[in-house]
């Protein structure tokens, strides 16, 4: 939002300036406030099986009391590609703590064909095989898309879009600690 501001006193100055700070403090509650609104509205199946990209079963109830962050994605998508260089280095960085860290690869390709991608992008990360019928329980509409869930099983935030990581690492002491 862009403000037209005549350079007349300093008051007018002073007056612009707070009414931009207050414009900016009420878009980041607005904001704060939707990734949660987003969250609690999802009924995502927190009992699923899918597999991995070496076909053994994983299934997501199985983690439940750690804080999970699942990431659909799909090797198509150019958002996505940017996207994994961040998250490669955020599961480095959190790698050794009890949070689970899961991404649903919605490709149609065999696993094969996702295991050279990840393996050419340098994804060290478990990368299950999921279907729009699971991105459609979860509420994915466009990818990529995260989910964070606390150790309740309680879906805290959806993220989606670019920089996705910097609201995970936002994020990320708030599961935790739950």
């Amino acid at each position: 939002m862009c403000y037209f501001v005549p350079m007349r006193t300093k008051r007018t100055i002073k007056r612009a300036a707070s009414g931009a700070g207050l414009w900016l403090l009420a878009a980041t509650l607005i904001f704060c406030w939707s990734t949660r609104a987003l969250a609690a509205g999802i009924q995502g199946d927190l009992d699923f099986t899918l597999k991995n990209l070496d076909s053994k079963e994983v299934q997501l109830s199985s983690y439940l009391g750690k804080p999970i962050i699942l990431v659909f994605w799909a090797t198509f998508c150019p958002t996505c590609k940017e996207e994994i260089p961040y998250l490669v280095e955020f599961y480095k960085e959190n790698k050794k703590s009890d949070l689970v860290f899961l991404s649903l690869a919605m490709d149609k390709k065999a696993p094969e064909k996702i295991k050279e991608f990840t393996e050419r992008n340098g994804i060290h990360y478990p990368v299950l095989t999921a279907d729009s019928k699971t991105a459609r329980k979860w509420g994915v509409r466009a990818i990529p898309a995260a989910f964070m869930i606390d150790r309740r099983g309680e879906i805290t935030h959806r993220l989606s879009g670019l920089n996705m990581t910097v609201d995970m690492k936002r994020y990320l002491d708030e599961i935790m600690a739950k």
